[in-house]
């Protein structure tokens, strides 16, 4: 694809969810790298506009709210967020937009942008009808995880090869006028995800209080965020009699991305703040029992994903029909296992750091 003096301007379509943002920022590291002069904007849902402005290469974030519009439309007709929206889609031209989401909803919004129109092919879509708003499509297994998905669409669009070695998120965060929690103490801290959309995505919540006294036994504080008051009352049982354990407040998700920077380590089950660890180069356990790290699993330098072996796992279903105090699938994935190997994560972290 030609670049002309001002750099290729491109549209990337993804608006969630969480994992799913991060998931495609690799691909804008990979534009970046094979077009110096890449300018690019991102259409994404309001709530996780954040993302994308840590990446040196985004130009202008493009926040919409399509999640909400969906449920109150008459609200979305006088919405400033829309037409601020709209009219930045209707008066840039781009020179290339690419729905890395591949649903019917984001290639309607990539429809209404001014420019040629990238995505997946009929048999590579999670949505299918969806590649009759493109275009061009592109093939692209199914079968990949999500960040080679997208690395590789983009790569097809903008005509370079996809470069080998580690992934590289491009994140920089921001760093906060002053810290977001004060510190209880010297020690390192770790920070425990324990809060995901799923009952059958939660590590026990005696394992986790395990893996806290073990935690505190080597010296290290805990913090506990939240996002939900289901979440909430669950970290204070679980810091419960712990004097190293903390409940943190609500927080942006600049200031919990700080803070996840700044730790020594993350154990998360499946959820969007597990990604944003691993794309940080912290090092990360992630924990997957229902579910299958295979196509949408977290991703890091420093990251190791524990999975279930059980007969059933992943079953990839919300409920259980297990009934009994740790589902079958996570007896296996016990709190010393996870603490064995964020110790050898920070083996791996302190060598290559001599190097």
């Amino acid at each position: 694809m030609a670049e002309h003096n001002g750099g290729l301007r491109l549209l990337i379509v993804r608006m969630s969810s969480l994992g799913d943002v991060v998931h495609a920022l690799p691909a804008i590291t990979d534009a970046a790298q094979a077009h110096p002069l890449l300018r690019v904007d991102w259409l994404v849902e309001e709530s996780f506009a954040e993302i994308p402005r840590w990446h040196h290469a985004v130009d202008r974030v493009i926040p919409v709210k399509l999640r909400h519009w969906r449920k109150h439309p008459i609200e979305a007709l006088t919405s400033s967020i829309r037409k601020a929206a709209w009219h930045i889609l209707k008066t840039t031209r781009y020179d290339a937009i690419v729905d890395v989401q591949g649903l019917l909803k984001s290639a309607w919004l990539t429809s209404k942008a001014q420019g040629p129109k990238h995505g997946y092919d009929w048999s590579s879509a999670r949505e299918p009808l969806a590649s009759m708003f493109y275009n061009q499509r592109h093939t692209v297994a199914k079968g990949s995880h999500a960040i080679t998905r997208v690395r590789e669409l983009l790569s097809k669009a903008l005509q370079y090869p996809v470069p080998a070695g580690p992934l590289n998120f491009g994140l920089t965060v921001p760093t906060p006028t002053h810290n977001p929690v004060a510190p209880i103490s010297d020690a390192p801290y770790l920070i425990f995800f324990h809060g995901t959309t799923w009952v059958t995505k939660e590590w026990p919540v005696d394992f986790w209080r395990q893996l806290i006294a073990i935690a505190g036994q080597a010296g290290r504080v805990v913090y506990l965020p939240w996002g939900n008051p289901r979440e909430q009352a669950r970290a204070h049982a679980l810091a419960h009699g712990f004097s190293h354990a903390v409940v943190l407040p609500a927080l942006k998700l600049s200031a919990l991305a700080y803070l996840i920077q700044q730790g020594q380590g993350v154990v998360t089950v499946d959820t969007g703040l597990g990604h944003i660890a691993g794309a940080l180069n912290v090092p990360v356990v992630s924990l997957y029992g229902a579910t299958d790290p295979q196509l949408t699993g977290i991703q890091g330098r420093y990251q190791h994903t524990l999975a279930s072996n059980f007969s059933c796992a992943p079953c990839k279903k919300k409920q259980c029909h297990w009934n009994q105090a740790v589902p079958p699938c996570y007896e296996v994935l016990t709190p010393k296992r996870v603490w064995a190997q964020l110790e050898r994560l920070w083996i791996t972290q302190a060598q290559e750091a001599h190097v």
